[in-house]
Order: structure tokens, then C-alpha cells, then sequence
């Protein structure tokens, strides 16, 4: 299952990312690496200058000189990713395919990211007052309530400073509905905890997920 990107989606490489990022160093920034696993590349790398490069061409940064200032969606996604403080990433995989989605909140806004093939990426600006984390478990409870495949749900969330918390929720026709929390490469089918249904399921994740937020005021109003 491929989560599909609104209409207003405004489409990105991953170069373009490595050159946005670039633009403003910091703990922000270097969590946004950290979520989306992109290189930790100096500016004038030839990745990086070739997002510059067709960022240039799509007239979303103006140079004038040595000058150069980003523009309209460039801008506003910038701004978000190298000052982001909370970041949940939502995986879906069944049998035929897997997508990703990023939801990264930051005091200057908050962006959507749903991953593309090609390292393309989508990202849809959110309202202000969007719950990143609510809107993941939205996402969750959507995805199982859309078909009745097999099929398996992994989330992770990340503060500002704080612990990562992760969990995935498994459902099939053999076992039914399972849940399991940890890094995902520590999770164990056999350990999972067999859940009555959908709700006890999102039950746990929510909890879960609240877990990472203990002992931080780092997420964003």
C-alpha cells in the first residue's frame, strides 16, 4: 500500500534536501538527518550543489552575486526541517509494497513527507495546531480499516533530546492483531503481545508513543 500525497504536495529530491539542510546547522537539523537518513555532507559537496543547482532552475532560490535566498515552499520547508524538536516517521508494508511517511513538527511549522521512489519526496505543509503524533496513530487506524490484508504498521517518534519510541502493530489471518514495541530491528514476532482487536492495538502504540515524550517539554505548542 502506497499512503498517497495530497494534491498540494510540492515534490523534492533528495538532493534538494541535502542542500536545504544545509542552510542551517544545528540540533534540529541533525535530527532531520538522523530521521531521514540522509548524509551529513559539507555545502560545497558536489551532492549538495547539485539541490542547489535545480532548486536554482525551478526558481525556488534566487542568487544575486554570492547572495542567494530561498523561495516560496523551499523556504518554508527549510525552516522546519533544520529547527525541527519532534519527528514520527509511519511505515506500511504488506506483501506487493511498503511506503513511508514523515511527520516533523518544528516552532516554525510542521511538514508532512511521504517518500517516493528515486529519492523523491513529497511534503505537504500541516496547519499549525496538527498533533504530528495523533495524526500518526490517524494514519495507523486508517490504514487497517482501508482492507483486510495482512499487513504491518511501524511507527517511531522522536523528541528533541529525548528518547526514540517505536512500535509496530502486525495483523494477520493466522494470529490476528500483534503488538510490539523497541527498535524495530529488536522486535520479535514471537515476543509480541496478541491484542483482542484494532483498538487495544492503537491502545498500546498510543502509550508507547507517549512514552518518548517523558522528561522533555521539547515538543512544539
Amino acid at each position: 500500500m502506497t499512503t498517497k500525497a495530497p494534491e498540494s504536495a510540492v515534490q523534492f529530491t533528495a538532493h534538494e534536501l541535502l542542500a536545504l539542510l544545509s542552510v542551517n546547522r544545528g540540533a534540529g537539523e541533525q535530527g532531520t538527518r538522523s530521521m531521514l537518513k540522509l548524509a551529513d555532507l559539507p555545502g560545497d559537496a558536489d551532492l549538495v550543489r547539485a539541490g542547489f543547482s535545480t532548486l536554482v532552475v525551478r526558481e525556488l532560490l534566487e542568487t544575486e552575486g554570492e547572495k542567494t535566498s530561498l523561495r516560496g515552499p523551499a523556504k518554508v520547508l527549510a525552516q522546519i526541517l533544520t529547527t525541527a524538536n519532534l519527528w514520527v516517521d509511519v511505515t506500511v508494508a504488506d506483501r506487493t509494497s511498503t511506503s513511508v511517511t514523515f511527520l516533523i513538527e518544528s516552532p516554525g511549522g510542521r511538514v508532512a513527507l511521504f517518500i517516493r521512489p528515486a529519492g523523491i519526496v513529497m511534503g505537504v505543509p500541516l496547519a499549525p495546531t496538527v498533533d504530528c503524533t495523533a495524526m500518526a496513530l490517524d494514519m495507523v487506524g486508517k490504514n487497517f480499516a482501508a482492507h483486510e490484508r495482512d499487513s504491518l504498521v511501524s511507527v517511531r517518534r522522536r523528541v528533541q533530546d529525548g528518547p526514540v519510541a517505536a512500535a509496530s502493530i502486525r495483523r494477520t489471518s493466522e494470529r490476528g492483531w500483534e503488538f510490539t514495541s523497541g527498535p524495530a530491528d529488536q522486535q520479535v514476532t514471537a515476543d509480541a503481545a496478541v491484542c483482542t482487536d484494532l483498538d487495544e492495538a492503537l491502545a498500546r502504540l498510543r502509550d508507547e508513543l507517549g512514552s518518548a515524550s517523558e522528561g522533555t517539554t521539547a515538543h512544539g505548542a
